[in-house]
């Protein structure tokens, strides 16, 4: 029975892990969140590149300075391009809903608990596989999902096409004298600002702000964690000695 129970719980998780990345296959997402670096690298890259279109509207601006360790005055200079901006307002942009809904079909989600729907490896890999393709609205495509928004991180990455190559050995035998088959990959066109290393960094990055955008108080809670165990582990070498003291007379 027990056996059967650890399958089963593996299974589950094999299986929620498949549901949140849609059935794509991901990279990797190496983020800390005990970074404040990256959180605040993260956070400038989310402002400058994301919230043209999109919101974090369940985050205010107040509670990013606490978390990321800035002055309220660094997050106002930093993170908001309204000078009329209040430390307390929300995380919001002034498109408007009819504007955006023109321009993209379908007004851009807001982002606070999308690495909560989608998960970090799922971002991590969508943020990079953008691709020229004309044949779409907008000139961009993506490898993970079919999208209606262009690549806004094209001038740091470059600008990435699709190419297909043919792969003898993907359905022959080990010497490679199989039948063919197509398989496709992104390749760098043109150059942007970033090698493809800093770039990668910097989604890194990104997916570490969205991931602490989803649950904020896990910073206090994974800080406290280790606090709580040490204290259960002292109360029951306490509870243990009460019970000898208690039971030294019976045995």
């Amino acid at each position: 029975m027990i056996k059967k129970l650890i399958l089963s719980l593996a299974l589950m998780s094999m299986s929620v892990h498949v549901l949140a990345a849609g059935g794509v296959v991901t990279d990797a997402a190496n983020i800390n969140l005990s970074s404040n670096q990256s959180l605040q690298n993260g956070a400038k890259l989310f402002v400058n590149y994301c919230m043209a279109c999109h919101t974090a509207k369940y985050m205010r601006y107040g509670r990013l300075a606490q978390d990321l360790e800035l002055t309220e005055e660094q997050v106002l200079a930093g993170f908001t391009f309204n000078p009329d901006a209040k430390i307390g307002d929300l995380m919001t942009n002034s498109a408007s809903t009819e504007d955006q809904t023109a321009w993209f079909v379908n007004p851009p989600p807001d982002l606070s608990v999308i690495s909560r729907v989608r998960g970090k490896d799922w971002l991590y890999t969508f943020l990079r596989a953008f691709y020229k393709d004309e044949s779409r609205p907008l000139g961009w495509g993506n490898t993970v999902m079919t999208v209606n928004m262009p690549n806004p991180l094209w001038s740091l990455q470059g600008v990435q096409v699709l190419e297909k190559q043919q792969d003898h050995a993907a359905k022959g035998d080990a010497s490679g004298h199989g039948p063919d088959s197509a398989t496709a990959h992104l390749a760098l066109s043109q150059p942007g600002l970033m090698s493809p290393e800093e770039f990668d960094d910097a989604i890194n990055d990104l997916v570490t702000f969205l991931v602490y955008l989803g649950e904020p108080a896990q910073l206090e809670r994974k800080s406290l964690g280790w606090k709580v165990l040490l204290y259960l582990s002292l109360f029951t070498f306490l509870a243990y000695l009460l019970k000898v003291e208690y039971w030294r007379d019976v045995h």
